[in-house]
């Protein structure tokens, strides 16, 4: 059963999969441009750092780090 402490579907069904033992997706993450005000952005994978989280915050979350375009 997925973690009562995460009420969003997709988080709900991300925890499930990691408990059964299957990958999550990394998640994908843009670097900023200097100076700025926000040097890193979260481009896809909210539900993915939400499901670890609900697990545990030792697991290490797999991400893709590129450069803005």
């Amino acid at each position: 059963m997925a973690s009562e402490r995460c009420p969003d579907a997709h988080v709900a069904t991300d925890v499930a999969e990691v408990r059964d033992g299957q990958r999550l997706s990394p998640v994908q993450l843009v670097r900023g441009r200097e100076p700025a005000d926000h040097p890193l952005a979260g481009a896809d994978g909210r539900h993915r750092i939400r499901a670890r989280h609900g697990i545990g915050e030792d697991p290490p979350i797999p991400c893709r780090l590129v450069d803005p375009p």
